[in-house]
């Protein structure tokens, strides 16, 4: 299976590509955030999903965590993800620093202040899930999702983790339907 692609041109302050984390459909090792999947039930009926989600037991050893997004890249912070050693994904600086740098020289007055910015989310109502079926009697697999870009996501699912044509794939505003190939 393949993944989503991520848009161009992001990289790492040392100019090297930006970092990618894994984002499997369940975790196995470590969860990192609230919200990490760690379980799902696959029944015929609501009423045996139901009760098969009541036996679901998970067990966890805390670890280290980091609350503040400054503290995440002190450099004795635990890592979120051991392969990324500062913990920073991407930087991105735009702008003409000298330029900005003799605006403030030559600015009357120069007032600073330092902001604190929460994680940057959507407030959607919708529940981060999706839930999928199939009919073998057309073969097709259809994923009904609270997506907000579905083609998008349509095009990526298709290429680059079914691995197939898109041509054999359909999307709709509410649904997302790949045929079996």
């Amino acid at each position: 299976m393949g993944r989503p692609a991520v848009s161009g041109g992001l990289k790492r302050r040392d100019g090297s590509p930006i970092y990618r984390p894994r984002y499997p459909a369940l975790v196995k090792d470590r969860v990192r955030w609230v919200g990490d999947y760690v379980a799902f039930v696959v029944a015929e009926t609501l009423h045996q999903a139901a009760d098969a989600a009541e036996l679901i037991e998970v067990e966890y050893e805390e670890l280290p965590a980091i609350v503040a997004t400054a503290d995440a890249v002190k450099k004795d912070a635990p890592l979120v993800w051991e392969d990324c050693p500062d913990n920073i994904c991407f930087v991105q600086i735009d702008g003409d620093k000298a330029a900005t740098d003799a605006a403030f020289v030559r600015a009357a007055h120069v007032v600073k202040n330092r902001f604190v910015i929460n994680r940057v989310t959507a407030a959607s109502m919708e529940p981060r899930g999706c839930v999928g079926s199939y009919s073998p009697f057309d073969g097709r697999y259809t994923l009904y999702s609270t997506l907000q870009r579905t083609f998008s996501f349509r095009e990526e699912l298709c290429r680059c983790v079914l691995k197939v044509r898109r041509t054999r794939c359909a999307s709709s505003l509410a649904t997302l339907a790949v045929r079996s190939a």
